[in-house]
């Protein structure tokens, strides 16, 4: 799909509709947990769930346990008891209490003839080589009868070719209460870097595991004979995502921060057909369907700044290294194409981003201009780094903390590289991450 197609159909959310419709005051929107056939990218943190090492986080509870290994695994070097248990740090550290760790209450759940667990304990085991995953279901600290799955890449497959998938029940403590929901899950290897940083052991950083939800809520609902669709994931009321497009446009499948055009939170607002309408209410349920209510804000003035393909992106200032504001109409309105390069001296991947966006720029010296977004801890770091390595571009710079007002924030920049691409009237043609946003951009200039 071309980007200014996807504009003109993304913009029926957003623009004026000249019918006079009669605006709803609510609309309440029935939403199905489901393991839905469609794969959706959802924003990382909502969909995946740490195993805490038992040995290095919890190690009194541990030294106390008889945990019994398969034959052939006793002695083995690398060797690591994880669990899936949320009350260890989420629940005691949310309410201020010494953060310790308390004995789980092991459950099993019936619903529909399906049992959901609400404690899993994992045994890792490097041996030959290769990386075992046992998981104790039962929970009476024994693997000496589990299914033994083996690591294949990102993967976990038994020697039937199945992969850990599980009926889980979450368990959280929240403002709202105590909150329980059945969900599907996969076991996997942990890929990432952040989750674990705090670990020193290397090995246990490699062989570390996560849960990943495969279910999600699903909707739809009509507003002036225009369908949409909405799809939400989350741990809980307080950690939930909402993605809600027109039935004719696509979620992205791989890449979250695309799917940052459809994304909303609770107490967001939404232009419907030019009617604004506030994420208001959201009951889940521990059985089917959930619900969420949208309702009517009359008279709604728009935030003054834009994020979303086919927004303009608004009257937002920059700190240049001079350390003085630059209104960043000032940055793109004589290009035809802008792109905005969010990255950081520190972030290893916009090293290979950055040498490619060099060589794009040099193939396209007229259409496209190039804007740098440093997320530093300080201007000075930014500063030391241009004068060694050169300075590429105009770079702004911008401090790495939490701040509401900032640039990062408001266009919702969830991780670096980053781009955003505007036209000389500022409304945003192309936000993506990585070197795949590259093609993305060079399709972009090639059909303008």
């Amino acid at each position: 799909m071309s980007y200014l197609k996807f504009i003109s159909l993304f913009g029926a959310i957003f623009l004026v509709n000249a019918c006079a419709n009669k605006t709803l005051d609510t609309i309440n929107i029935e939403l199905y947990l489901s393991l839905h056939n469609e794969q959706i990218a959802f924003k990382s943190g909502n969909v995946e769930f740490p195993f805490y090492f038992l040995e290095k986080d919890y190690p009194d509870y541990f030294n106390f346990q008889n945990f019994k290994s398969p034959e052939g695994f006793t002695d083995s070097k690398h060797k690591y008891i994880t669990t899936s248990h949320f009350d260890y740090s989420k629940s005691a550290s949310y309410f201020g209490e010494e953060h310790k760790f308390k004995e789980p209450n092991f459950e099993v759940k019936e619903q529909e003839n399906q049992t959901f667990f609400s404690f899993l304990t994992t045994m890792n085991v490097l041996t030959d080589d290769k990386q075992i995953l046992l998981i104790d279901i039962n929970n009476d600290k024994s693997f000496e009868d589990e299914v033994v799955y083996v690591r294949e890449k990102n993967k976990f497959k038994s020697i039937d070719n199945k992969t850990p998938v599980l009926n889980y029940n979450q368990f959280f403590y929240t403002k709202n209460g105590f909150e329980s929901y059945n969900r599907i899950i996969e076991i996997q290897p942990y890929n990432g870097k952040f989750l674990y940083y705090r670990l020193k052991d290397t090995m246990a950083r490699k062989m570390a595991v996560v849960g990943l939800l495969k279910d999600y809520w699903r909707g739809k609902f009509s507003v002036d004979n225009n369908t949409y669709e909405i799809v939400a994931q989350g741990f809980n009321s307080n950690n939930i995502e909402f993605l809600i497009k027109d039935e004719n446009l696509k979620f992205s499948k791989n890449d979250e921060y695309y799917n940052t055009n459809y994304r909303y939170q609770m107490n967001d607002t939404i232009l419907l057909n030019s009617k604004a309408y506030k994420i208001d209410t959201l009951s889940f349920f521990d059985d089917n369907p959930s619900t969420i209510t949208l309702s009517h804000v009359p008279n709604y003035k728009p935030r003054g700044f834009g994020f979303r393909i086919g927004e303009e992106i608004g009257n937002i200032l920059l700190l240049s290294l001079k350390n003085e504001n630059v209104a960043i109409n000032k940055v793109y309105d004589k290009s035809d194409l802008t792109i905005f390069y969010f990255w950081g001296t520190w972030c290893i991947p916009c090293r290979e981003t950055t040498d490619y966006l060099i060589r794009l720029r040099e193939k396209y010296p007229v259409e496209i201009n190039v804007v740098g977004i440093a997320y530093e801890k300080n201007m000075e770091t930014l500063i030391a780094y241009e004068d060694k390595k050169g300075k590429n571009w105009q770079n702004f710079f911008t401090k790495s903390e939490y701040n509401p007002n900032s640039i990062t924030q408001k266009l919702r920049i969830d991780g670096f590289p980053s781009f955003i691409a505007i036209d000389k009237k500022g409304i945003i043609h192309l936000r993506g991450s990585g070197l795949d946003a590259f093609k993305q951009i060079e399709e972009l200039i090639s059909n303008n």
